[in-house]
């Protein structure tokens, strides 16, 4: 359906954008790593490095030589940054994503109410005028109200029924993800609240 591929369209461009913004990071990640290892710098240039190297990426630098500057690097925890940049970056992107179909199911639902009463209203209407058209059709004004409100009400519930299928396929592909997100950020605030209690004044 139209819904389920503007999903995946979505989700695609979600992840190509993830690794964009991976790589741009990445790029400055590599130009420290290449100062942590120039000896053309100076030993406490290059420790400074190593040091905002060891902040960004626990366990990436071992069995470091403060004397010489040089280190042995752990190959997997700069995978692992890497894949944690990406997946930072998509779960931003979902969220982002999430927020515009918030705001796009709000305004379908809206869509779908006034259609409905425009189709409530059409219905009590009186009994219409009939007329013959020039090619000798006969119709009449109230039966053309109900059937133009009934499609506008069709089509408006096909809008809203396409955002919510879209919003169910980005929470299927992310939902768990930010579910965790949410409750580990709340944890940590109810930890750094526990660390610092309120203060009162007198």
């Amino acid at each position: 359906t139209d819904s389920t591929s503007e999903a995946m369209r979505k989700l695609h461009r979600n992840r190509d954008e993830a690794k964009k913004k991976a790589a741009d990071e990445m790029q400055s990640l590599d130009l420290l790593i290449k100062a942590s290892k120039n000896e053309k710098l100076s030993l406490d240039d290059r420790l400074k490095a190593i040091d905002k190297l060891q902040r960004q990426i626990p366990g990436y630098i071992t069995e470091l030589d403060k004397e010489t500057g040089k280190y042995k690097e752990n190959k997997k925890a700069l995978d692992d940054y890497i894949r944690s940049l990406e997946k930072k970056y998509e779960l931003e992107g979902a969220k982002d994503m999430l927020a515009d179909l918030g705001k796009e199911i709000a305004e379908a639902t809206v869509k779908v109410n006034e259609a409905k009463a425009a189709a409530d209203r059409a219905e009590k209407a009186g009994s219409g005028t009939t007329y013959t058209t020039s090619y000798g059709a006969v119709g009449n004004t109230t039966d053309d109200l109900k059937n133009r409100t009934q499609k506008d009400l069709s089509e408006a519930n096909k809008v809203l029924q396409d955002k919510l299928k879209e919003r169910q396929k980005i929470l299927s592909a992310y939902g768990v993800e930010l579910q965790k997100e949410v409750a580990n950020a709340e944890e940590a605030e109810q930890q750094i609240e526990e660390n610092n209690p309120p203060q009162f004044n007198n």
